[in-house]
């Protein structure tokens, strides 16, 4: 619409459909695409919250849904329906943010939910929670069709008890170009926390700082791929840039990513991990109390080359 810069409104509801494949987040010129398009906005368009576009619409596997949110910041608690592509228009522009908390484990401390069969790009989500825990994307059951890109997710309240930037409930849900933070936590700042069986992780940034507990990547379960990604924790008692703790038998993947830890790069404090480092900086040491760590060509801040188990 090249004319609408220069409109007094643009006429979102005129809206009707996006390219060829985007519906399922694949760019494969394909003929699938959005049945419906519905969109947010603080003026000018069908809803002015998200909350009102997902509680008018019932998305199916063959009736798609884009929920494109327009600039502004929203104050509320969203829960995306599966089969629906929540999309903004930049993380810079278009933010979601809540103070809500409780218990991390449970979707209700979480500023948006994310079920299976779901998409969310280009985009904030934050969580100011400065009491209990708080999270701000919290990925529901999600499967290898959930998946989010170019999203910044942040808990950074001062204040509370755990912060989350995103927890990975269960699944395999894809993240891609992913920013992921965490702050403010008296007990435990996590940018990502994930019991997921198998996420896949690709270029990402993950940052946490501050608290008892301070750690880029928290693996309670699963057995995650990461590559081409920074890892880094500091400003804690403990600051850790991968943490593996819970039961189970795991195997964690991270490949050409930059793992720095204030602590420790790397840390099995319990479970049976075997994490697998390759081609990867990895600073802080590593140090496997339980489980095993592999590296294969990798190297410490100052290339110099660390050994098998990371050191």
């Amino acid at each position: 619409m090249p004319y609408a810069f220069q409109a007094d409104s643009v006429p979102w509801s005129g809206i009707t459909g996006m390219p060829a494949g985007f519906a399922d987040g694949i760019d494969d010129g394909g003929s699938v695409a959005y049945a419906n398009v519905v969109v947010v906005a603080k003026s000018g368009g069908d809803y002015t919250t998200i909350t009102e576009a997902m509680n008018s619409i019932n998305p199916s596997s063959t009736s798609r849904y884009l929920v494109w949110v327009m600039p502004g910041l929203y104050e509320e608690q969203v829960t995306v329906k599966s089969y629906v592509h929540l999309k903004g228009v930049g993380p810079a522009t278009t933010q979601i943010r809540s103070t809500a908390s409780g218990n991390h484990n449970n979707a209700t401390s979480a500023t948006l939910t994310l079920p299976a069969n779901s998409q969310l790009s280009d985009l904030t989500v934050e969580n100011a929670s400065t009491t209990q825990d708080g999270v701000a994307i919290y990925v529901n059951n999600g499967n290898a069709n959930t998946s989010l890109f170019n999203v910044r997710a942040r808990a950074t309240g001062t204040g509370g008890d755990r912060h989350d930037g995103i927890y990975l409930n269960t699944g395999t849900a894809a993240l891609e170009h992913v920013y992921a933070e965490a702050s403010g936590g008296t007990i435990g700042n996590w940018a990502i926390f994930t019991n997921a069986a198998s996420p896949f992780i690709d270029s990402a940034a993950l940052i946490a700082a501050g608290g008892a507990s301070a750690n880029a990547l928290r693996l309670n379960g699963g057995n995650p791929i990461v590559q081409n990604s920074t890892l880094r924790a500091d400003q804690s008692t403990s600051a850790y840039a991968v943490e593996g703790t819970g039961g189970g038998t795991h195997t964690v993947r991270v490949d050409h990513s930059t793992l720095v830890g204030e602590d420790f790069g790397i840390r099995l404090s319990s479970g049976n991990y075997t994490l697998y480092v390759g081609a990867s900086l990895v600073e802080g040491g590593g140090n496997a109390f339980s489980g095993t760590i592999r590296c294969v060509a990798s190297y410490k801040a100052d290339y110099t080359a660390v050994n098998a188990t990371c050191n």
